[in-house]
């Protein structure tokens, strides 16, 4: 039987039963397809609630395409932070560093989305559910790059203190 190892003050390890494992900071120790697995659940919530603002302000509004994707994107991008942060990707950077990360990630999202839509709907014609779709497809692959490497990754480590010494 393997003893537990003794507590290193450089990390802390946590105890798997047959071997112990560094942090699990930001998904570190995740496999790739795991933590895209959940990005993709907290997506489809987080999308089901823009689709839900989208076609009340479009149906029941007739507001333009355009600008109701837009009202949902926005309304769902909270829901979506605090989800990606605990769930996906497990961060524990500080939210004063997050945020505004995941806002600059999320302000790109937003452009490509809106932008994908007017060109798939205004230009193409296409029904703006479809184009909405092909939208989503669009920002999935920018948001999860960004956010998992940008956003929610490992804050860069602390320098060392200062040698007094001499």
């Amino acid at each position: 039987m393997r003893q537990r190892p003794a507590p290193d003050s450089r990390a802390r390890h946590r105890w798997r039963g047959r071997a112990a494992v560094g942090p699990q900071r930001n998904g570190i120790g995740m496999s790739l397809k795991t933590q895209f697995v959940k990005f993709a659940l907290v997506g489809g919530v987080a999308t089901a609630l823009h689709y839900a603002i989208l076609v009340a302000l479009v149906e029941g509004l007739r507001w333009p395409p355009v600008a109701a994707t837009s009202v949902g994107f926005a309304v769902s991008a909270l829901g979506n932070y605090l989800l990606n942060r605990r769930f996906t990707f497990r961060s524990r950077r500080r939210h004063v560093e997050a945020a505004p990360r995941f806002a600059v990630v999320a302000v790109v999202g937003f452009f490509i989305n809106a932008g994908v839509v007017w060109l798939a709907f205004d230009a193409a014609g296409l029904h703006y559910l479809v184009a909405q779709v092909v939208a989503t497809l669009a920002t999935l692959g920018w948001t999860f790059v960004g956010n998992r490497h940008w956003t929610f990754g490992h804050a860069a480590p602390s320098p060392p203190p200062p040698d007094r010494r001499a």
